[in-house]
């Protein structure tokens, strides 16, 4: 068996009560932010958030969705101020305005934006999609979906690793990587709410591969399509399910049968993978006269013939091993995957070469204003499997070994928190 089924839930007290603890270090961790207790709930919508969420306002609140009456927007900046410059959007030659970034966020931000809107009607704040009540709504509502995506993954993890590694590997995933800083820093942007949507993702397709049933395939496709509409380069997120259970040759031929065998629901996925972006096709239609429009065209763009790999694993600037160095075990535990798993080594393994070339090739290899290298941060939902793994197998060496990794682990996960620190107290 190269798997541990899942437990009952006396048995998997370890790993939950990770959970709440991971929970409640995100929420102090967020709730004592000097941002927070200086401006409460005053600046969120800042920054390249407010590219994301000024489809809602300009969209339900200022009948504007391209943003023609540029004096609307000059004056939210003038009283809020989300950024010294409105960068968020350019200028067509038709007079319209396009945002940036697509809308999928605006999804997430929708629920709240709207309960929002409705309380600042009915206890007199300005219904301008900026005030008091529209900060704190969307805050809070993003906070849930960063937090409820723990309690996935521990599905996930229970699935393969059992309840003590599962337990651990969720708390240092948590707090020895820089996904901490996003979480109660950054969580408004897309990396942690996308870590969540992996979380969703990685439980619906064991599910389905368990026990075929639409509502796993479903779910899946509307996840997939939000994450690939949110951030294009999450398109890599089509490596797991293609790949899931296939390793060799039977394998494959197993998978096409069980595709065949259930032909309604990969229709499903791919037509509710589909619909998520037909929103932001109507919008780029009414805009630009074109249902698919680039409107990335103020980005730095990538760099495929020179991936920045050096930079992005070992420079001081800003890296992944200098300023993550917990991830050299999930490195180490790629290459472990298949002795304990084999059935999964060749989507995650592939995953995570393909996400690192394209995110390597990015031209701004240093991820801009963050703590370490935020453009990883999601796919460490994905890269806990082989960081369990390993550990599992270091469980099974010399007390040597294992007491220094017990050090190892710890001292890092000691440095993150403490960098974490300084960079959030700056």
């Amino acid at each position: 068996m190269n798997e541990i089924k899942s437990r009952s839930a006396s048995s998997s007290w370890r790993s939950l009560f990770a959970v709440f603890i991971v929970i409640a270090g995100i929420i102090y961790g967020h709730y004592t932010l000097p941002r927070l207790k200086h401006n409460f709930y005053q600046e969120e919508l800042s920054y390249d958030v407010t590219s994301y969420y000024l489809y809602l306002p300009m969209t339900f609140i200022y009948n504007d969705p391209g943003i023609r009456n540029k004096a609307i927007v000059d004056s939210l900046f003038v009283k809020y101020k989300p950024s010294p410059t409105f960068y968020q959007a350019f200028e067509l030659e038709n007079g319209n305005r396009v945002l940036n970034y697509t809308c999928g966020f605006a999804y997430a931000y929708a629920p709240f934006f709207f309960a929002a809107h409705y309380w600042a009607g009915k206890h007199n704040y300005l219904q301008d999609g900026f005030s008091f009540p529209y900060q704190i709504f969307i805050g809070i509502g993003v906070l849930f979906y960063v937090l409820v995506g723990w309690f996935f993954l521990r599905k996930v993890l229970l699935r393969y690793l059992g309840d003590t590694v599962t337990a651990v590997v969720l708390l240092i995933t948590a707090f020895g990587t820089n996904y901490y800083s996003e979480a109660i820093n950054n969580y408004l942007q897309p990396h942690a709410m996308l870590f969540s949507a992996y979380s969703l993702l990685l439980y619906c397709l064991m599910k389905w591969h368990d026990s075929p049933k639409k509502r796993y395939l479903i779910t899946g496709g509307l996840v997939m399509g939000w994450m690939i509409l949110s951030r294009p380069s999450e398109i890599v997120c089509l490596i797991l399910p293609l790949l899931w259970n296939v390793y060799d040759k039977q394998s494959f031929h197993a998978k096409i049968k069980l595709i065949r065998n259930h032909i309604s629901h990969v229709w499903l996925l791919l037509i509710c993978g589909i619909a998520v972006f037909i929103p932001q096709f109507i919008y780029w239609y009414k805009l630009t006269g074109t249902p698919v429009f680039f409107s990335y065209q103020h980005t730095e763009g990538f760099d495929f013939a020179k991936p920045h790999i050096l930079n992005v694993l070992f420079s001081f600037k800003k890296s992944l091993l200098v300023y993550t160095p917990l991830l050299i075990f999930t490195i180490i535990g790629l290459f472990r995957l298949r002795k304990y798993n084999k059935d999964l080594q060749p989507a995650i393994v592939l995953y995570a070469v393909v996400n690192f070339y394209l995110l390597s090739s990015w031209a701004a290899w240093w991820n801009g204003g963050s703590f370490g290298m935020r453009y990883f941060t999601e796919s460490y939902a994905v890269m806990a499997l082989p960081l369990g793994y390993l550990l599992k197998d270091i469980g099974t060496r010399s007390i040597l070994l294992r007491g220094i990794t017990l050090l190892s682990v710890s001292f890092f996960v000691f440095l993150n928190l403490f960098q974490t620190w300084q960079f959030t107290h700056w």
